[in-house]
Order: structure tokens, then C-alpha cells, then sequence
């Protein structure tokens, strides 16, 4: 069987695994259990819900749109600005899809290039099983479409990427702590392009500074596992604060920063703005 195919099976019985897993939610429990905080659910949430942080994904199934702006110092001479529109529908408190797209801004050595870069469609899962003990377990599936630019470096116009993962989330009181361990992998790839094979661990700590102000601190770690970088590893570390607008407690923005741990790095610094409203 070819490295394809073999991939493909893989990723395809983690998707039904989780499936069985987000399924495997008591609706007769959901349904007895009353959010914690009813102004900041939606019709869609389940007994126990996340607030979304700035560089990791929330682990619960939402409905909102997000705006963000990043800037990246990739290098010296080297920068990003780069613009993304988030779309997510929660179909039941356990299930969502999420999809994305950048459009990119990349300067170097004196000259720039603008274009759409590599989109992104994702499932995701959610557990409540535990929800009475703070404990949020779940998992998904993302796709990373080819909607960006070869020529110019933005995205890929031809390689998909797909990252199955698995997360758990634990809330009590007003601190919530989220983690994601992913990994993921290159198909559609040319002839003369390696394979990418990388494991990541995110997290994220959150406290609620008062109803309105959201306090985070976040960490990610990469480590390649596959291809001709096999052992590179990169960490970053970032903190981040949330406001949540007076009278409109759907609209949110936030303001975060990140740098990176390591000497290997994706970047030297990043600077996100970020606006969601949540349904």
C-alpha cells in the first residue's frame, strides 16, 4: 500500500473514532445541565463552555465570526501582515465546522507580494461526559486547502494539509486551562517536495479578571517528525488580554503578543488584534 493510502486510512479512522467519541455525549444530560454564565452562551453550547483564546483554538463547538490581524517578524527584512475571516457553526453542542482564510501581505529585501493564502476546514468534537467536574474532552480533524500562492511564497496553491488532533479543557472557577496535542502531515505534494511530518502541543491559560477583561498566557511547541528537517524544534510563548464590549457582550477583541523560546523559530515576534462576535 503506498505512504498515501496508508496516511489516508489513518487519518480516516481517527475521524470515525472521534465521531463515536463526540456522539458518545448523553443528550439527556446536556439538556439537564444550565450554563454557567447564560449572557455568554449560545443556543447551540453545552453545559460547560470555553472562552476562545488568542493563539490556541477553544475546545468547545461554537458559533461566532472572527476577524484577525497578525503581524509576523519572520526574519530580519523579512515581515507579514496578514488579514483572516473566520466562520464557525456549531450544528449541536458536541459538533462544529470552522473554516478560514488569510490574505497575506510579505515584504522582503525591499519588495512585497500580496496574496490569498492556504485556507483552512476543520471538525470539531466535544465530550461532556465529565462537564460536572470541569473536564472538557474532545478532538477533530482539520484540512489545510491549497488556496495560496506558490509563485509568490504566500500559502501553496497545490499541497493540502491535514491535522487530526485530540484536546481536553478544565474550568474552575474563573481560570480555564485548554490544551491540543495535533499532529499533522503534507499530501498533494510534487515529485521533487519532501514530506512534512510535524507533533504540536498547545496551550492556553485563561482567567477571568472581571466579567468584562480576560487574561491569557499561551504556549506552543513544534517538533518536526518527518522529512529532511526530522528533529527540529521550535516553542513560542505568548500572553494576551480580551475585552468584552459593555452592551454587546457578543463582541469581543483582543490584543496578544507572542515570541519564541527556542533558536530554531517560526518567527521572531507576532502581534495579534482580534475582533469575534459570538451568536
Amino acid at each position: 500500500m503506498s505512504s498515501f493510502h496508508q496516511r489516508h486510512s489513518l487519518c480516516r479512522c481517527v475521524l470515525w473514532l472521534f465521531v463515536i467519541v463526540g456522539a458518545s455525549a448523553s443528550p439527556g444530560r446536556l439538556l439537564a445541565q444550565e450554563p454557567e454564565h447564560e449572557h455568554e452562551h449560545g443556543e447551540h453550547d453545552g453545559p460547560i463552555h470555553f472562552a476562545h483564546p488568542l493563539f490556541t483554538e477553544s475546545p468547545s463547538p461554537d458559533t461566532k465570526l472572527r476577524l484577525d490581524y497578525l503581524f509576523r517578524q519572520v526574519s530580519a527584512g523579512v515581515h507579514e501582515h496578514s488579514m483572516r475571516l473566520e466562520a464557525e457553526y456549531a450544528f449541536t453542542p458536541s459538533v462544529s465546522i470552522e473554516a478560514n482564510i488569510p490574505v497575506t501581505s510579505r515584504s522582503e529585501s525591499g519588495t512585497s507580494a500580496n496574496s490569498v493564502g492556504s485556507g483552512e476546514i476543520a471538525l470539531k468534537l466535544a465530550n461532556y461526559g465529565l462537564a460536572d467536574r470541569g473536564l472538557l474532552f474532545g478532538g477533530g480533524l482539520a484540512l489545510g486547502v491549497p488556496t495560496g500562492n506558490d509563485r509568490k511564497a504566500i500559502g501553496s496553491g497545490h499541497i493540502f494539509d491535514l491535522e487530526p488532533y485530540v484536546d481536553a479543557g478544565y474550568k474552575h472557577g474563573k481560570a480555564e486551562l485548554v490544551s491540543f496535542l495535533s499532529y499533522s502531515t503534507t499530501i498533494h505534494r510534487r515529485t521533487d517536495e519532501p514530506n512534512e511530518e510535524d507533533v504540536a502541543l498547545a496551550v492556553s491559560g485563561l482567567y477571568h479578571v472581571t466579567e468584562r477583561v480576560e487574561s491569557l498566557l499561551e504556549f506552543q511547541t513544534i517538533r518536526t517528525v518527518g522529512g529532511p528537517e526530522v528533529g527540529r524544534q521550535t516553542a513560542a510563548i505568548g500572553a494576551g488580554i480580551k475585552y468584552h464590549v459593555p452592551n454587546v457582550h457578543q463582541l469581543l477583541f483582543g490584543l496578544g503578543g507572542r515570541v519564541p523560546l527556542t533558536t530554531d523559530r517560526e518567527s521572531e515576534h507576532e502581534i495579534l488584534i482580534s475582533a469575534l462576535w459570538h451568536f
